[in-house]
């Protein structure tokens, strides 16, 4: 099996001349809920509702004037949290479709085909597949997450290569597919968990210029992980592969 530095030398060299094609996909695809981010906090606002003029040694004008701002500021915060909730669910029923598209986009691109926005929306015809991908995905690593933290990051990298092996085997369901996608990991989780530590660095770094680092970042290992799908697949007479070298093998 290869290094994980050879799998990002192999999505260097895939990337050569397509960088910005390859973040400005990444960034759409995100957008889009192919890659799921998630962050959590609350926001306290003061209580101001027992205070009076004399205990806050405010005059009334002052305490009007800021009553006032806390009834704006709720409704912006409303107004964000369902913005939030209906970006969310546009980015669950469509992320699998665009998943698809961009394992796609990425095999195309360590395959050394010719690769455009358009590949990410290649696979909408088969919403069905990629939503039920999705779904089944999120149902099953959240039981398992539900048993430990541990099992939950375990499944997560057994199912890593289901959105690569359902974009090019069309005969597969979702169910097969994670099937498969359960088969092909089997004694290569720690291989990928190690390859996604080594972009650390990256993405420490990406925080920085998070516009543009970011993305770049992003299709970087999304490269990577596409080379090493095409690794561990090719010796499986059940799976689709296109004939081609990898590129600098």
């Amino acid at each position: 099996m290869p290094s994980s530095s050879e799998f990002r030398r192999r999505a260097r060299e895939a990337l050569r001349g397509k960088w910005p094609l390859a973040a400005v996909v990444a960034f759409l695809a995100t957008l889009l809920g192919a890659t799921v981010s998630t962050s959590g906090g609350s926001i306290s606002l003061p209580d101001f509702s027992d205070s009076s003029s004399e205990e806050s040694g405010l005059s009334p004008e002052i305490e009007q004037f800021i009553d006032q701002w806390i009834g704006v500021i709720a409704v912006i915060l409303i107004i964000v949290l369902l913005g939030a909730a209906i970006i969310g669910l546009v980015q669950f029923i469509l992320g699998g479709a665009v998943s698809l598209g961009y394992a796609k986009f990425n095999l195309n691109i360590v395959d050394g085909k010719e690769v455009s926005v358009s590949t990410l929306f290649s696979q909408f015809d088969r919403f069905g597949e990629g939503f039920c991908m999705k779904l089944l995905m999120n149902i099953f690593i959240t039981l398992w997450s539900l048993l430990f933290i541990i099992p939950g990051i375990v499944k997560t990298y057994s199912y890593a290569m289901m959105p690569f092996i359902l974009a090019e085997n069309p005969h597969l369901s979702a169910n097969e597919a994670i099937t498969k996608s359960r088969q092909l990991m089997d004694g290569h989780k720690s291989e990928l968990f190690y390859l996604d530590l080594t972009f650390i660095g990256w993405v420490l770094l990406s925080v920085f210029v998070p516009i543009v680092g970011a993305p770049l970042v992003s299709c970087y290992i999304n490269t990577s992980r596409a080379a090493f799908y095409r690794e561990i697949s090719r010796f499986d007479s059940t799976l689709y592969r296109n004939p081609v070298e990898v590129p600098g093998t």
